[in-house]
């Protein structure tokens, strides 16, 4: 099968599956975490429950944001249970990731918030400047949950980020 027609039944079959965002599946999945990337437009976050309260609907998800007041990027999703990460008091998130405009990595760090009532997975979203879509590819990623006294509780990474 060619990588246009994959491409096709990617899109004609795996998205309606997707339970909560419409998003296109652009890549790796680890076999610890399984984490999933997904390019995401703004569209994809409205909700129904927005237009009545004005506030973001996030659901059972944290969403952390490179650029908070852009929804739109490439966003990492991470099936953690987040409350095993708070009872470890993990606190920080550390996303470095390598794009096909330059061979360094670049870092961002995202808070977890104290109050994680009724949130259980994390999306972390590169968003506003941090990604331009029409020119940046992601060759390479890694993530990392730390604790108060920077110890690592989880660390997950791209089969490339090693190479």
């Amino acid at each position: 099968m060619s990588g246009r027609t994959q491409l096709l039944a990617l899109l004609f079959f795996a998205l309606p599956a997707l339970p909560s965002l419409n998003c296109v599946l652009l890549g790796n999945e680890s076999d610890s975490l399984k984490v999933q990337v997904k390019y995401c437009s703004n569209e994809d976050f409205l909700r129904i429950a927005e237009y009545f309260s004005g506030k973001e609907y996030t659901g059972n998800n944290l969403v952390l944001r490179s650029s908070p007041d852009d929804r739109s990027g490439l966003y990492f999703y991470l099936p953690v249970i987040l409350d095993r990460t708070s009872t470890q008091k993990g606190n920080t998130i550390k996303l470095d990731v390598i794009d096909s405009t330059d061979p360094q990595s670049r870092s961002y760090v995202f808070t977890i918030p104290n109050d994680l009532k009724g949130k259980q997975k994390i999306l972390l979203g590169l968003t506003g400047k941090d990604w331009g879509e029409s020119n940046m590819r992601l060759v390479a990623w890694k993530i990392q949950i730390t604790g108060s006294e920077e110890k690592s509780i989880f660390v997950e990474k791209s089969s490339l980020w090693s190479h």
